[in-house]
């Protein structure tokens, strides 16, 4: 049976792409973490810091890096923060998005979704979107109205070398120092592909 996307792309003129197959490889969850808790300040602080052992993305592999959490800005002066989300490997930023958040009473849920690829042991292609949400009406938990068009995305190539251990980090950080303007962690999972 033709798959939907391959057959739209045959009734195009099209080929689809050939998956190339992995062998017995499973996609392995290698850092979870649901500790919640809250960043305030204008450091940039690791909301995830893991090391990729050497050799382990040998054959091409990957990582899927998930976190989610929510941003307050209540302060009301100077009324907006500019709140900043980088990816990290190595030496390497991978991604780096910084949004302007004006002051609301509502909770903004923010979401960071990407991955990256090893196409050579020393060879990297990424691609990472931050979704931050619009502030609006709560419904359940942190809630939000739909996001908004602050989702950005961000594809990067870079050339770490995982002959050796490599750092991987995810960071926040706010341009005003103020129990007003908080990230609030939630989730954070890193899955190798």
């Amino acid at each position: 049976m033709v798959e939907p996307l391959a057959q739209n792309l045959v009734s195009v003129g099209m080929t689809p792409p050939k998956a190339e197959l992995l062998g017995d490889r499973t996609v392995q969850v290698v850092a979870r973490d649901n500790t919640t808790g809250s960043i305030t300040g204008t450091t940039e602080t690791a909301i995830l810091l893991e090391t990729l052992e050497a050799g382990v993305m040998e054959g091409k592999r990957g990582f899927r890096i998930t976190t989610v959490g929510y941003y307050r800005n209540t302060a009301s002066s100077p009324g907006s923060s500019t709140f900043t989300v980088k990816v990290k490997l190595g030496s390497s930023t991978l991604f780096t998005e910084a949004q302007t958040v004006t002051q609301s009473a509502s909770d903004r849920a923010v979401m960071l979704n990407g991955t990256t690829h090893f196409t050579a042991v020393d060879a990297q292609t990424s691609g990472y979107q931050l979704a931050l949400g619009a502030g609006g009406t709560a419904s359940a938990g942190a809630g939000n109205t739909l996001f908004t068009a602050s989702i950005v995305a961000g594809v990067d190539v870079s050339t770490e070398d995982n002959a050796s251990d490599l750092a991987l980090q995810v960071t926040v950080q706010h341009s005003q120092n103020s129990s007003f303007t908080v990230y609030f962690r939630r989730s954070t999972i890193v899955e190798l592909l």
